[in-house]
């Protein structure tokens, strides 16, 4: 008994069809991606630390003011 070959069946896709596919594939793959939250840039921040005066002992009622030099936005607060 020989070797027998096996015929070699190929499919032909028209190329039409492939650019159809790698379309549908970018299209679902920007949706996929811009479904996740961008962290880049936060509203909110916060500030640690302690008022002190001169000798560095600390304030018990100060009045502390954050200013944001690029947008002129003002904010006071009262440390008790």
């Amino acid at each position: 008994m020989g070797l027998r070959s096996r015929p070699v069946v190929t499919l032909k896709v028209g190329s039409t069809m492939i650019n159809r596919l790698h379309r549908a594939a970018g299209v679902a793959a920007f949706f996929v991606a811009s479904t996740f939250p961008l962290y880049g840039q936060s509203a909110s921040g916060t500030f640690l630390g302690a008022v002190k005066d001169a000798s560095g002992a600390v304030v018990q009622s100060a009045t502390i003011t954050i200013v944001n030099k690029n947008t002129g936005f003002r904010r006071e607060l009262e440390k008790n």
